[in-house]
């Protein structure tokens, strides 16, 4: 019974940057036990890659975009082929 969810969420960012990753994201829904009550909890790590001079570099690309993307619809499926063989 954990009263905190950033220990195992701090213990495994640590283990995955110490094995080379650039940047971790993890997340985690559990149950804290406090003393006089449990509690559904919602446990976020952001670490490593994303520096301020990309998150600047971002935000400019975003904000300098003068049309919104176009919208991919999903591909129709294709018509089923005849075949060529004559009988």
């Amino acid at each position: 019974m954990r009263p905190s969810l950033l220990p195992g969420l701090l213990s495994a960012a640590a283990r995955n940057l110490k094995r080379g990753a650039d940047g971790v994201r993890l997340f985690e829904i559990g149950r804290r036990y406090l003393a006089d009550a449990e509690r559904a909890t919602l446990g976020v790590v952001l670490a490593g890659e994303r520096s301020a001079k990309a998150g600047a570099a971002a935000r400019r690309q975003r904000s300098t975009r003068s049309t919104p993307r176009p919208r991919r619809w999903p591909c129709s499926p294709r018509p089923a082929r005849r075949s060529t063989i004559s009988r």
